[in-house]
């Protein structure tokens, strides 16, 4: 297997895993506010794993991290938006 091969398949299963870990949140989220979450809600959680994320990683890696979260969110969401019209 080449070295892009297993990039790709942890990028694949390290990203997977942290999704659902994020909509596990997202779950637990939904049932403590009874399902009507503020922007607030949402700051205090990005604000914990920014924390995190800043602990552990430079600030450009941090960065880097963010704005690639972004463009698959943006991607994700227009390809969900596109099947619903």
């Amino acid at each position: 297997m080449s070295d892009k091969n297993i990039i790709h398949e942890r990028m694949d299963k390290d990203y997977g895993m942290g999704f659902q870990l994020g909509v596990n949140v997202i779950e637990d989220l939904g049932f403590e506010t009874k399902e009507n979450p503020s922007r607030e809600h949402f700051v205090g959680i990005l604000s914990s794993f920014f924390n995190c994320m800043y602990h552990l990683q430079n600030q450009d890696a941090v960065n880097e991290v963010i704005e690639f979260a972004k463009e698959i969110a943006i991607e994700e969401v227009k390809e969900c938006r596109g099947k619903d019209t």
